[in-house]
């Protein structure tokens, strides 16, 4: 035995046998479920969780452990609450081996925690599934199934407005909930919008811009009748169901013809306004240029002297790249001698439209991106290249100006990635955002809801990397830079203020001649950089 060995034992008290474990400690008792509602839902939430973990363990671009990833919705749901999920259920859920062992342990998990308000019904399953990504990424999560086709929007109630609180995690809780009471003369437990209901954003080009209602508007009457918190509930589930017939109470009829009718203050505003939206089929507007004309189409003249042309793009959907040609050939017939492509506020959306945009500017068959999957055998190694397009000879003889900021995100970054990578256009502004990881969805056994997950991320054309990691350094590759001695630096605050002014232009009724900053391309510095050097070319 070695002296410091020696020495601990003769350090211990006579008698008592070295290194002894004390006793364990009881493990807490399964508590008695409070109903059969709440067994129903616990078991809910462990089936959900488990089926998720197993599809995403299985598709996600790195490799990830079902056991990780439960032991990390667990501890979401539990921060839910404010609590740490006990060392006992952690352990529990990491051991566990097979489904049913696994099944057993989320079920402990979620009942262990017992009656949260803000975790009862279906939210408890929500907010767990977030939690996967702990051991994925932030962009991995549910979504629900719109009503309409667009990337930009999930939940605009076919009218083409969204309300503070409908989105996120309640919104998808409450879809799921929803869907579970679909025959039955029930309203969920919960309602995701609080009165007041607050208008947060309203869709360029849609019924609700065209009848004049504005971000941070706030309805009060809904067809004649008053939102309270009495009547919320029911008042919100109708404005669903103009868009999900199927979410309708029994024997409530909706008439798709008959136009809304909504009632709301605005700040500063000496009367209520009255919006009469008209529910239609429409697209969103997603290009746009210097100012309307009264006719409701846009002059895409920034310097009517020198002929520039000005384009913004914003979220890709999917008439986005038809609606981009379109406004290069008005540039075109006006006789244009320069284009400025604005990406400063574009969020990216569907990959097709993306392409086709950035093709649009470039000769035929140039890579516009490649992508890199986990798993090539099933999705394949796909590099995406430009194709021929109407008015391509005109367009790729423009001087060409690229804008670019931190929101320029997705889509955006992989349009202004290909223009530079192939010498296209200067590019202006600052660096943009880094986000390249492509999204697949995975069906849940819910109607309307589905989880996206990353499998695999876009390269650049050059087979640079795009994305920004965790653990990304700024000297490394990923979103795009503007080219050197063309960063312009602008304070978030101008930034912020000129992308607010830029999307009230763009929702602005063409009969409605309230001037916003961003009417004046004075206002904005990075325009005025790209206007200067397109007239010394």
């Amino acid at each position: 035995m070695t002296g410091s060995a020696l020495a601990l034992l003769l350090a211990l008290a006579p008698g008592t046998p070295p290194f002894k474990d004390p006793p364990p400690k009881p493990l807490p008792t399964l508590p008695e479920p409070a109903d059969e509602a709440t067994e129903r839902d616990a078991w809910l939430y462990a089936e959900v969780v488990l089926q998720l973990a197993e599809r995403i363990a299985a598709e996600y671009v790195s490799p990830v452990k079902v056991e990780d990833l439960i032991v990390a919705a667990a501890e979401e749901t539990w921060a839910a609450a404010g609590l740490e999920l006990p060392k006992h259920i952690r352990t529990r859920l990491a051991n566990a081996t097979g489904p049913d062992q696994q099944m057993k342990a989320l079920h402990l998990a979620r009942t262990a925690l017992g009656k949260v308000d803000a975790l009862e019904g279906t939210r408890a399953t929500v907010v767990a599934v977030s939690g996967f990504a702990r051991k994925t990424d932030p962009y991995c999560g549910l979504y629900a199934a719109r009503g309409n086709s667009f990337a930009s929007s999930d939940a605009e109630f076919g009218l083409g407005f969204e309300l503070e609180g409908a989105t996120g995690q309640p919104w998808l809780a409450y879809q799921l909930e929803l869907h579970q009471i679909i025959g039955k003369r029930a309203l969920p437990s919960f309602c995701p919008v609080q009165v007041p209901w607050v208008v947060k954003r309203v869709v360029p080009g849609g019924p609700a811009a065209r009848a004049g209602l504005r971000p941070g508007d706030v309805v009060t009457h809904l067809n004649g009748d008053a939102v309270t918190a009495k009547s919320s509930p029911a008042m919100f589930r109708r404005l669903v169901s103009f868009v999900q017939p199927d979410v309708r109470e029994p024997g409530t009829a909706i008439d798709a013809g008959k136009p809304v009718e909504l009632r709301a203050n605005r700040a500063g505003g000496v009367k209520p306004i009255e919006a009469r939206v008209v529910r239609d089929a429409y697209q969103p507007d997603t290009i746009f240029g210097v100012i309307r004309r009264k006719d409701g189409s846009w002059d895409y003249l920034l310097d009517p002297a020198a002929k520039i042309g000005y384009v913004r793009v914003g979220a890709v959907e999917s008439g986005t790249a038809a609606a981009f040609q379109d406004a290069l050939k008005e540039i075109v017939k006006q006789g244009g001698k320069g284009l400025v492509l604005d990406l400063r506020w574009c969020p990216g959306g569907y990959v097709d439209p993306t392409v086709r945009i950035a093709g649009t500017l470039l000769p035929p068959d140039k890579t516009v991106v490649a992508m890199q999957y986990r798993h090539p055998e099933r999705q394949g190694q796909r590099d995406y290249k430009s194709e021929p397009a109407e008015g391509r000879e005109d367009f790729i003889a423009l001087p060409l100006v690229v804008l670019v900021g931190p929101d320029t995100t997705g889509g955006g970054e992989m349009i202004a990635a290909a223009l530079q990578d192939h010498g296209r256009g200067l590019i202006v502004g600052q660096r943009t955002f880094g986000k390249a990881n492509i999204m697949t969805p995975i069906t849940t056994r819910f109607p309307g809801l589905s989880y996206k997950v990353s499998t695999g991320y876009s390269l650049r054309p050059n087979g640079k990397n795009r994305h920004r990691f965790p653990d990304s350094k700024r000297t490394d590759d990923w979103g795009v830079r503007p080219d050197p001695g063309y960063e312009i630096p602008v304070t978030p605050d101008l930034m912020a203020r000129l992308r607010e002014s830029a999307e009230r232009q763009a929702m602005r009724p063409p009969e409605d001649r309230d001037a916003v900053e961003y009417d004046d391309p004075l206002a904005d510095p990075i325009r005025l950089v790209a206007v200067k050097f397109l007239k010394q070319k």
